[in-house]
């Protein structure tokens, strides 16, 4: 199984479009999060990925959490929140996005997690719930813009 660091490196770099970007680091625990509430403008070393970046577009609701990481990658972000439980929280999320008038595309859940894909005009949002070794239970945000 790729660990979600290795994976999330490899979005960063397709979203970016270059091989210039840095690796995410994880922050781990509760030190040096923020919520999905709360931003950080900070942009040197490892504090540019710590909390949710100010230029994630409101409209595209996170359940509500500790952001470990986020990242702008100039064409969406991603963004890693917290969780306790893995298919409820998944669940949660999927009806805020539903709620938020985004369309499921495809959701599906296994005893390692769960994962779907919900697009509105604006944005195509993957939400991926898993168990990884660097950040422990969390929701993946992986949110891309559509224009």
């Amino acid at each position: 199984m790729i660990r979600l660091s290795a994976a999330l490196a490899a979005v960063v770099l397709l979203l970016s479009g270059c091989f210039g970007v840095p690796s995410i680091p994880p922050t781990g625990g509760s030190e040096g999060g923020g919520t999905s509430g709360q931003t950080d403008d900070s942009t040197s070393g490892d504090e540019m990925f710590q909390g949710l970046p100010a230029t994630f577009p409101t409209d595209v609701p996170l359940l509500p959490g500790e952001v470990a990481m986020g990242i702008d990658v100039g064409t969406g972000w991603a963004v890693i929140v917290l969780v306790d439980d893995l298919q409820t929280d998944f669940e949660a999320a999927s009806a805020l996005l539903k709620g938020a008038g985004f369309e499921a595309l495809t959701e599906s859940s296994s005893d390692d997690g769960s994962f779907g894909v919900f697009e509105n005009a604006k944005y195509q949002v993957q939400v991926t719930a898993s168990d990884a070794e660097d950040y422990g239970l969390n929701l993946n945000y992986l949110v891309v813009k559509k224009d």
